[in-house]
């Protein structure tokens, strides 16, 4: 119960880290009128990277109910895989070039004591490493389960009752 909390708790973070970007660059296009460039589309590919991991998280909400329940887990698409890897992987490259910015490039003009700046480097480097870790911890499980489910195919062929379900 306590795995569904946090892939729930999970779901909401990545949902609302994703969404961020876009809110950004809409609220900074529409309140300093400035022209649109084509630059300006990343946050929304950021966002749309955002919106699949959560998807990609929602629909494996059961997979941590079905997991301690011992049954065969029902794989992921790997399309919202992929996406779910790239939109960590997109979380890890800014939280180091937020963290290059400020030790490397601009260190006199940016004051470590203030909390926004160290939060640009904390909250996309915990959330990047948090999706790679539980992406491997399913892939993980999903072998495991893999071979349970051969197993009891195998038992079903012999003619055993006892099976995982």
């Amino acid at each position: 119960m306590v795995k569904v909390i946090a892939k729930i708790l999970l779901l909401l973070i990545v949902f609302v880290v994703g969404i961020l970007p876009s809110f950004g660059m809409i609220f900074f296009v529409f309140s300093e009128s400035q022209r649109f460039e084509f630059t300006m589309l990343i946050p929304f590919g950021i966002t749309a990277l955002g919106i699949c991991s959560a998807i990609f998280h929602g629909k494996t909400v059961g997979f941590y109910k079905n997991l301690a329940k011992d049954r065969i887990l029902k794989r992921p698409s790997h399309l919202y895989w992929g996406l779910n890897l790239g939109f960590a992987s997109v979380n890890l490259m800014f939280a180091l070039l937020f963290g290059y910015l400020i030790f490397f490039k601009y260190p006199a003009s940016v004051s470590l004591s203030d909390d926004p700046v160290i939060l640009l480097i904390i909250v996309p480097l915990f959330l990047g490493s948090i999706l790679f870790l539980e992406a491997f911890y399913m892939k993980k499980k999903l072998s495991e389960n893999k071979e349970k489910e051969a197993l009891s195919e195998i038992d079903n062929i012999k003619g055993n009752t006892e099976n995982f379900n």
